[in-house]
């Protein structure tokens, strides 16, 4: 079945709603706006109902994003403009199994690109929230750039920190002693932290 024949069928929308969404759906032009987000939009169901509903008629699992360990490394499995386009976030690899949370898992489509684009057959999957997948994808790239910016900005610091006669660093000179500082430093003069590679330390 479809996301909007379950819909209908656990009386979460009408048939004149689903109607009327799917008609909302293919008049914009050139939008990949999935069903689920545009019945949202017109106020005919919550993220919460249509993750439920889907949950209970194919006899699948609820992910609660905020309460599920994320890995960074399982997420990136998936580009991310790949996985905005598809609505999913690899939670967790298993040799060859990857346990994904999907905003809508009667996409067939999309769990077949999953796979083209991870090269894992096995899937488990479970159902989020699209605002649940859409954020937590922001946070763990963010989270990833960020922590690659920041390794690569403490070895430069550590590659350039000048020693004591006797072979030892200085305490000022600690890199994570002068990373805090300039980042703080930087942050005041700039009006937000900012990690660059062209800092002069």
């Amino acid at each position: 079945l479809l996301l909007g024949d379950l819909l209908v069928d656990a009386g979460v929308v009408t048939s004149d709603e689903l109607a009327e969404a799917l008609d909302a759906q293919r008049s914009i032009i050139g939008s990949r706006r999935r069903l689920g987000h545009v019945l949202v939009d017109l106020g005919f169901a919550t993220e919460r109902q249509i993750a439920d509903c889907l949950a209970d008629q194919l006899g699948l699992e609820v992910a609660d994003l905020t309460k599920v360990p994320l890995s960074p490394d399982a997420v990136r499995l998936l580009s991310r403009g790949v996985a905005q386009r598809l609505g999913v976030i690899v939670l967790a690899q298993d040799d060859d199994r990857l346990t994904v949370a999907v905003t809508d898992p009667t996409d067939v489509v999309a769990l077949d690109d999953v796979r083209l684009h991870t090269g894992t057959s096995e899937l488990t999957v479970l159902v989020a929230t699209e605002s649940q997948v859409r954020d937590h994808l922001t946070r763990v790239w963010s989270l990833s750039e960020d922590s690659t910016d920041v390794t690569t900005y403490f070895d430069a610091i550590e590659l350039n920190t000048p020693e004591q006669e006797d072979g030892g660093a200085s305490a000022d000179d600690a890199p994570t002693v002068r990373l805090v500082s300039l980042v703080l430093a930087d942050g005041v003069a700039a009006g937000r932290p900012r990690l660059q590679s062209d800092i002069e330390v």
